[in-house]
């Protein structure tokens, strides 16, 4: 990979990591203690005008139901970047921070994030839908994302199936974390830079 698109991956992990930190409540908690939907929007989102996203969207987004896409540079359309808060949590995710999976894409490019809170190793297993289930040892990065090693086939894989699960290891517990991958497919198809 280039230098640049490393350090741009970098500075969009730690967008991403702050994200994380201001998402909204796990959907275990009543609604009476939700904090207000924009809360889960992350800044790189709330903050572009005319991004066009609205409170429905976001609060869409903080129940797993809804892919928003970001982009960095709008006049440079890359890279761009799609992601979702988790449908359902279970264990792990000390502080009740919002799981999230998101996909940047940049010319041939894709990298993965999944950023669940604080993680003891890169261990993952993972299944999409019925399919068996996959082992693999994910990069940490952060101490609270990780991000597969085969990122392209892992989308491949991802785009033709309904839900993921991923299960992980938390600080002082084992995490597991179900998206939905709803239309992603075709999102990442109407991208230039999101090419499979």
């Amino acid at each position: 990979m280039g230098k640049r698109f490393l350090v741009l991956m970098y500075c969009l992990l730690g967008v991403l990591i702050s994200c994380s930190k201001s998402a909204g409540p796990s959907p275990s908690q009543p609604k009476a203690q939700a904090s207000p939907a924009a809360a889960a929007l992350p800044a790189s989102t709330e903050s572009a005008p005319g991004s066009g996203v609205t409170a429905a969207d976001i609060q869409m987004w903080n129940a797993g139901g809804k892919w928003l896409r970001r982009q960095t540079d709008p006049k440079d359309k890359e890279p761009v970047s799609f992601s979702i808060g988790a449908l359902d949590i279970q264990g792990g995710n000390p502080g009740g921070k919002r799981p999230e999976l998101a996909v940047f894409c940049q010319k041939t490019q894709v990298v993965v994030f999944f950023t669940p809170g604080p993680v003891t190793s890169g261990l993952v297993q993972y299944q999409i839908d019925d399919q068996p289930k996959v082992v693999k040892d994910w990069r940490i990065l952060g101490g609270d994302t990780l991000s597969p090693r085969d990122e392209t086939v892992f989308v491949r894989k991802l785009v033709n199936g309904k839900k993921v699960e991923i299960l992980y290891d938390a600080v002082g517990a084992a995490g597991s974390v179900t998206f939905q991958t709803l239309n992603l497919k075709d999102l990442l198809s109407q991208e230039k830079s999101c090419k499979l």
